[in-house]
This record gives structure tokens, C-alpha cells and sequence, in this order.
């Protein structure tokens, strides 16, 4: 594993749910304690000895054993694309005890469910993601900002990133998703309606599940 690739496997969409209920651990040392491996192993659904190899790949990677922020933008950049504040808005979902560094319990956790989990779970994660202020809705606007980001990143895959996207494009795209979930027209998303919208068309999931 390269370290960009690493870092995208960090953004596959996984539940917070397990790394919140997770008791504060150190998982700065290059060597997980008994306790630290079983308390893993039981918020995460990997097996011990996948839990050991990642932690091995994660320190090999980052010998500190914790990702920072400006690593962590300059290469998902340089990979992906995007802009700074998208990554760096990213990472601090990432940094889920604020703390400035990633840490390999932050990114096993995050890891789990996008790898183990159930669509319903992969979709709460990626709700967590559009909630950017945290009140429980997803706005249009929220929707347009990190939506703007996904369709930025895939024109630059295609045709050499020569083809750009505009932010009349991103707008229009981004208000008919909103539109065709929002299906009380309140002006904000529900989980559950979230999740509903994105379970009747495919594509949805895959778009929201870019992260």
C-alpha cells in the first residue's frame, strides 16, 4: 500500500458510530496491547490478525503512528484532486478526538464499516459526511458543497482532467438529488430520507459513497 492509497482506503465509507462508543486508547506504539487488540476486534468486526496487518501497513506508512492534516491534503490533492478545504474538512471527520492527528484507532474504525459493513451503515456514514454543521439535517447547500467536490475530483479522471465542471453544473446536479429525497419539501434531508432516496436509485449510493 502507497500512502495515497492508504489514505483513500481511510475515506471508504464507515460508520462513527463504533469509534465514538470506542474507549479512549494509545495507539501511537508500534505494538497494540492485548486489551487494545480485543477492544478493536469487537468494535470493528476485523479479525485480530486482519487488525494486526493493518496496524503493521498503517505504521510502516506513518512511522509516528498518526497521519496530520497537511499529509493528509497534500495527498489526497495530488491523487484525487479536489480542494484544500474539502480534504481538510475530511480529515477533521476523520479526527474524531480533534486532536489534530489521525491515529490507527481513528482509521481501523473508520475503515470497518466501509469494508464489513451493511449498505444501511455505509449510507449513515456518508450522511455523517454531508452533515457538515453537525445538526442532524443535510441542506442543500451542504449537499452542494461536498457534491461540487465529488464531480470536480471525477472530471479530473477523465479525458487528462480537462474536463471542468462548472458551479452552475454542480448547483443544478446537486438540486435534483435534493429534490428527489427531500420528499416533504422542508428544505432539509432526514436521515431516513436519505437513506430511502439513495436506496431507490444505485447511482445515488455510489455518488454519495464517493468519500
Amino acid at each position: 500500500f502507497s500512502k495515497p492509497r492508504l489514505l483513500s482506503t481511510c475515506l471508504s465509507p464507515p460508520s462513527w458510530a463504533s469509534s465514538r462508543s470506542l474507549a479512549p486508547v494509545s495507539l501511537a506504539q508500534k505494538k497494540l496491547s492485548s486489551a487494545e487488540l480485543n477492544e478493536l476486534a469487537s468494535k470493528t468486526n476485523f479479525h485480530k490478525r486482519e487488525i494486526k496487518k493493518w496496524h503493521e501497513i498503517f505504521h510502516k506508512e506513518y512511522p509516528s503512528g498518526e497521519m496530520d492534516m497537511e499529509t493528509f491534503i497534500k495527498e489526497n490533492m495530488y491523487v484525487h484532486g479536489g480542494d484544500a478545504d474539502l480534504w481538510q474538512y475530511l480529515f477533521k471527520v476523520l479526527d474524531n478526538d480533534e486532536s489534530g492527528k489521525v491515529d490507527f484507532g481513528e482509521f481501523i474504525c473508520a475503515l470497518a464499516v466501509g469494508t464489513k459493513g451493511s449498505v444501511d451503515e455505509k449510507l449513515k456514514w456518508a450522511f455523517h459526511i454531508y452533515d457538515i454543521d453537525n445538526n442532524g439535517y443535510i441542506e442543500e447547500k451542504e449537499m452542494e458543497k461536498l457534491l461540487g467536490g465529488i464531480l470536480k475530483m471525477a472530471a479530473r479522471s477523465v479525458d487528462n482532467g480537462e474536463l471542468d465542471v462548472t458551479e452552475e453544473e454542480v448547483k443544478q446536479k446537486s438540486k435534483q438529488i435534493f429534490e428527489r429525497m427531500d420528499t416533504d419539501g422542508d428544505g432539509h434531508l432526514t436521515l431516513e430520507e436519505f437513506i430511502l432516496g439513495c436506496k431507490e436509485d444505485q447511482k445515488l449510493v455510489s455518488a454519495m459513497n464517493a468519500f
